[in-house]
């Protein structure tokens, strides 16, 4: 084995005890790139100095062509060759372990409960090879048996590919997550999908989604549009990829207030894909950044739950930990009452969330009857509005429901950063301004294909009264209504039957 580094020596102490307990007549030989002063552990027989990597795959091909020493293909001991300060000395004890190399799951749960009794590690990365195929349910099946006897209290994470992922997977995932599992880092070839299903799955359970591609933000504007659509769905949706990492780039180590350059090369390499890119940015950086190894985020995922820690930015400027949604005001202003440039950053947060016709935005919010906002620490996080419908819009609405809407208020053009979606801002929102709308009676239109606003809309107390076809959008469109006004609708209006 390989240590390159003082740091280290903890794991590879841990690989001596484990092997001479178990192979008491294997000898073991270690290689450094350091001083061998350095190379201080227990139990090692030879030791090689000034070596690499390259030198120790040499070594045992080597072994591997000598007639006269045997070698156990069958069962072979993990590989720590790769370790990094990162996947084991971490604030918690964390080890990575290749299952797969263990032919026999008994064996492997006889492997880790030893660790644990051992060595006192914590909880497990659980690693598979670059040349092997391995699904979520491939690796499920070969831990079963540790993971039927293992203590509550050991916590994992399983990196599997993202190309190997089939339909059912996502079913496994809320026992997994009572058993320990934390997170997921899925690894994806440059050609493979995204398996979005599972991923929002996962993360309404709570497990952390990191993902690994080759070349991912090589090219803003290239031709691969599959590249482009896997870039833009993993930076717009931090609520349900959490962390990623693009592979085929050289890689970013961890950030630190010294090197501010290091934040600039992170904003520009994903900023080109996301849709919020025009609006105020956010105060620093997400905090995972300083987590750039899965053993790091597992052990800060044992303390925090996914939640949490998707909360937290790092501000460099200042040397702090921001919570994103810990400190938010929510302001209702008419128009007219709005300060300098609220309604240009309102216009560009409605441009960005991209589900409105944007021909009449400004005009529409500079006669609104009331347009509501969430901030913090000095940036808009989320917007929503009562207008009132252009008599263009209301004529053509009654054309096609057969319901005059001319007496109402219409709420709409809402947008909340994908940062702050599940936070509540949306719901608040529209909550606030319902309470607001005084003797207005309050309606929205909501295309039947958004489902994720329909259920923003059903938390608040809202109900889709009628639906109707809109040959402008090609698609079909809901009108709802906050419940408490749905009563004196119905009783005066005529023809306002819900339509199919």
């Amino acid at each position: 084995f390989l240590i390159s580094s003082q740091d280290q020596t903890v794991a590879a102490q841990a690989m001596v005890n484990f092997i001479k307990s178990r192979y008491p007549g294997v000898g073991v030989l270690g290689l450094t790139r350091k001083n061998p002063d350095l190379f201080n552990l227990q139990g090692v027989d030879h030791l090689v100095w000034n070596k690499g990597p390259k030198d120790l795959a040499r070594l045992k091909r080597l072994l591997g062509k000598d007639p006269g020493i045997k070698m156990d293909t069958q069962e072979i001991c993990p590989d720590f060759s790769g370790m990094e300060m990162g996947h084991y000395l971490t604030p918690g004890r964390v080890m990575r372990v290749y299952p797969l190399f263990f032919k026999n799951p008994v064996r492997l749960s006889d492997f880790l409960e030893d660790q644990i009794c051992s060595q006192g590690v914590q909880g497990f990365v659980f690693a598979k090879e670059a040349t092997h195929a391995c699904s979520l349910s491939d690796m499920c099946r070969h831990l079963a048996h540790w993971l039927s006897i293992k203590q509550p209290q050991i916590y994992f994470s399983l990196q599997v590919g993202t190309e190997d992922s089939i339909p059912g997977d996502q079913n496994n995932l809320p026992d997994l997550f009572l058993s320990g599992l934390r997170l997921i880092h899925w690894e994806g070839e440059a050609r493979s999908g995204i398996c979005e299903k599972t991923l929002w799955e996962a993360s309404k359970i709570g497990i952390w989604n990191h993902l690994t591609y080759p070349d991912l933000f090589r090219k803003q504007g290239g031709n691969d549009p599959n590249t482009q659509s896997k870039a833009k769905f993993i930076v717009n949706n931090p609520n349900i990829v959490h962390s990623f990492k693009d592979t085929g780039q050289a890689s970013l180590k961890s950030l630190s207030p010294q090197n501010l350059i290091q934040e600039s090369i992170w904003r520009g390499r994903v900023q080109g894909f996301m849709d919020y890119a025009k609006v105020q940015p956010l105060p620093g950086v997400p905090f995972w950044n300083f987590l750039d190894t899965p053993a790091w985020l597992l052990v800060y995922l044992s303390q925090f739950s996914r939640k949490s820690l998707s909360c937290l930015r790092a501000d460099m400027a200042n040397g702090s930990i921001i919570c994103l949604g810990s400190q938010m005001d929510f302001v209702y202003q008419s128009p007219r009452e709005l300060g300098p440039g609220i309604l240009d950053e309102i216009c560009k947060m409605v441009e960005a969330g991209g589900s409105v016709d944007l021909t009449h935005v400004r005009y529409n919010l500079e006669r609104a009857y009331l347009i509501g906002y969430a901030v913090e620490n000095g940036v808009i996080v989320g917007n929503s509005s009562l207008k009132h419908p252009r008599k263009a819009f209301i004529e053509r609405l009654k054309q096609m429901t057969g319901v005059d809407f001319a007496h109402f208020v219409e709420r709409g053009y809402t947008s909340v950063r994908p940062e702050y979606r599940s936070l509540g801002v949306g719901a608040k929102l529209l909550e606030g301004l319902t309470k607001r709308a005084k003797g207005h009676k309050v309606f929205s239109i909501i295309s039947e294909q958004n489902v994720a606003t329909q259920k923003i809309a059903i938390r608040n107390n809202t109900q889709k009264i009628l639906t109707y076809f809109s040959e402008k959008l090609n698609k079909q469109m809901g009108v709802w209504m906050p419940e408490e006004m749905i009563d004196t609708f119905r009783g005066g209006s005529k023809g306002n039957d819900e339509r199919g």
